[in-house]
């Protein structure tokens, strides 16, 4: 059912490869070490699916948050991938479901992907929560062909039954990328998986500042997911950015300058 958009971004993965090797057999990547705020970025890489219900997800999640932030002192902020929950209640009933299950004095902001259902499809969302309050919430503004939405030449056909059968197809958000600070001192402008890999230009107007790239792994090959490493690679060398790409088989900091530097400590992981 998915083979048309997989093979869709099977392409735009292996042109990327294809682009990062052209770069990398010109000219020698110069060596460039992380950022010191990297070190604190924790990663909780479990994805909280449909059978745990939206109070199971949340009970799960808090408990690794605060794993997290019990065992290690340096971490600062706790990133999750892009569909970390898959029911839809949970980011927007966050801070009733959070409220009383919260240890008041872990104050470790948490960035975590989700879904919101709304009349005729979904919202694919990225929210900022501290404690039980949700901060803000971004939504995805590009859709995936064939696996977010249908082109518009098929969407009266049978086509859009075979894909799109419950919730729908995807939302898109307004295409305003915010800023977010997640550790003081130190902000980010979030992406959604394909926002990063298939937009034919930055979409947004902070050049300046690293992209949190959060994208699902879940459901890829190993193969796969090396491309999309790649991919996020590639973008880093092509905007001159750095990009914190976070998934959950990977979290790493791709630099501008072509090198590729994995969170290693297994203690920043739950």
């Amino acid at each position: 059912m998915l083979f048309c958009g997989l093979l869709h971004l099977n392409a735009l993965l292996c042109m990327s490869v294809i682009g990062v090797g052209t770069v990398l057999w010109y000219g020698k990547p110069h060596e460039m070490a992380a950022p010191s705020w990297v070190e604190h970025v924790g990663v909780i890489r479990s994805c909280f699916l449909l059978d745990e219900g939206p109070d199971g997800s949340v009970t799960h999640c808090v408990r690794h948050i605060k794993k997290l932030c019990g065992d290690n002192a340096y971490v600062r902020c706790i990133i999750m991938s892009e569909s970390s929950f898959y029911h839809p209640a949970v980011i927007e009933r966050w801070h009733e479901l959070a409220r009383d299950m919260w240890l008041h004095d872990v104050l470790c902001p948490a960035i975590m992907g989700g879904y919101y259902v709304s009349k005729g499809g979904f919202y694919n969302t990225i929210a900022f929560v501290e404690g039980d309050r949700v901060i803000a919430k971004y939504y995805k503004s590009h859709a995936t062909p064939f696996i977010e939405k249908i082109p518009w030449m098929l969407h009266n056909s049978c086509i859009k039954k075979l894909f799109h059968k419950a919730q729908g197809e995807l939302i898109l958000g307004n295409g305003i990328h915010p800023v977010w600070e997640i550790m003081p001192g130190v902000r980010v402008v979030p992406y959604v998986c394909s926002e990063l890999f298939c937009a034919a230009r930055q979409l947004d107007d902070h050049h300046n500042l690293p992209i949190l790239a959060l994208c699902n792994t879940r459901w890829a090959s190993s193969h796969m997911q090396r491309l999309m490493l790649e991919g996020a690679r590639l973008r880093a060398l092509e905007w001159n950015r750095e990009i914190l790409f976070i998934a959950q088989n990977d979290a790493s900091w791709c630099s501008p300058h072509g090198t590729v530097q994995a969170l290693t400590r297994e203690s920043l992981y739950c």
